[in-house]
């Protein structure tokens, strides 16, 4: 397997012209690793071949992340971007590229972990395979459109978290009258219901 190679370039020194050439018509995909200020992504092209490894600061440079995807758009360059739905970091990523009107696709987590070795045969990990893999993977089909969930769905999905976080404090004060039942009270452990 031939090695390859993970440069990176800095968004706002990218030659667009120069990538608008080499994409030469095809669809391109825009492979994101999130993080919480230093963002990595590819553009591959339909022969998984990684054109360009470009690196941003978020939120301080995701604007010109965005205008350089939209310049390729203006110029031709059909792109789709793929990422992890892994934490918060990459949601305004996400939500600043589908109010531009690009289509955002994820990836199972699990999947792009399971193909670190499969990619370039070795198992190591780091920023810039992690979005090569994103967008060889969903070139390979094995993702998904993300699409915006309904008012209902945000509520729902509120008002789970928000139950999870009372419930977790409720088994812990739970669990600490257990331990000193357990030292003080024994035997009231047998008589009494910790709820």
């Amino acid at each position: 397997m031939a090695k390859r190679s993970y440069r990176e370039i800095g968004v706002k020194a990218v030659d667009v012209e120069r990538l608008v050439e080499r994409a030469r018509g095809d669809k391109l995909v825009f492979g994101i690793d999130a993080a919480k200020e230093d963002f990595k992504a590819v553009l591959m092209n339909s022969e998984e071949e990684v054109l360009i490894t470009i690196k941003w600061q978020h939120p301080v440079e995701t604007p010109a992340m965005v205008g350089l995807l939209d310049k390729l758009r203006g110029a031709g360059v059909a792109i789709e971007a793929a990422m992890e739905p892994t934490g918060t970091y990459g949601d305004p990523v996400r939500d600043q590229l589908q109010r531009q009107r690009f289509d955002v696709f994820k990836v199972s987590a699990n999947r792009s972990h399971e193909a670190a070795e499969v990619y370039d045969g070795v198992a190591s990990w780091h920023d810039a395979k992690s979005a090569a893999i994103v967008a060889m993977l969903h070139l390979d089909g094995r993702s998904d459109l993300w699409g915006e969930l309904s008012e209902c769905q945000r509520e729902l999905k509120a008002l789970g978290q928000v139950h999870e976080m009372f419930d977790g404090a409720y088994h812990e004060a739970i669990n600490r009258l257990e331990a000193l039942l357990a030292r003080y009270w024994p035997a009231q452990l047998n008589e009494l219901k910790l709820t």
